[in-house]
């Protein structure tokens, strides 16, 4: 099953096992020459420093990123604990999700992007209305004032885990 290409073959001649082992093999040696880099801190060929931030879903996400050489996660996207589930995420599974992504930042910056829904991203628990241009439309901070519970629950989870390291973003304010 080759799902870079959308393409099944159930009985695969040997050229083609053959074919998919050297694209294997090449894979592997370019993202290990990648990872020459991960621990060197960003820089620009003028040597200007920058930050180099992950985005990440969940504490493995996290810690995945900082082991291979994240200055830190930019942006942990909250709204995907909230996709495809007929209910919202009770108050203590957002705060045990959040504290293992403080837990594996280990100190690093981390902002959390406060719930996202919308656009491309319903949640079948939240009734919102279809929009002509739902990416421009009700989503993010524009939804905050209708489900004003969603957001002080997520709230109250970050703060119960919050450290020096952790930060808040809105989205579309």
């Amino acid at each position: 099953l080759d799902g870079d290409r959308g393409f099944l073959a159930t009985d695969p001649p040997p050229a083609l096992i053959r074919l998919y082992d050297v694209s294997s093999k090449v894979r592997e040696r370019f993202r290990r020459s990648l990872m020459s880099f991960a621990q060197r801190p960003g820089r620009s060929q003028d040597g200007t420093s920058m930050e180099i931030g992950a985005n990440a879903s969940s504490g493995v996400e996290v810690q995945t990123a900082i082991a291979e050489g994240a200055d830190g996660v930019g942006l942990f996207r909250t709204e995907f604990l909230y996709l495809g589930r007929r209910e919202e995420p009770s108050e203590s599974e957002l705060t045990e999700t959040f504290a293992a992504a403080v837990r594996h930042a280990g100190g690093k910056p981390l902002i959390f992007r406060t719930i996202d829904i919308g656009a491309d991203k319903p949640a079948p628990f939240l009734p919102l209305t279809k929009e002509e241009n739902p990416f421009l439309g009700v989503r993010g901070a524009r939804l905050y004032p209708e489900f004003v519970g969603l957001l002080q629950k997520q709230l109250v989870a970050i703060a119960k885990v919050a450290a020096s390291n952790v930060r808040i973003m809105a989205p579309m304010v």
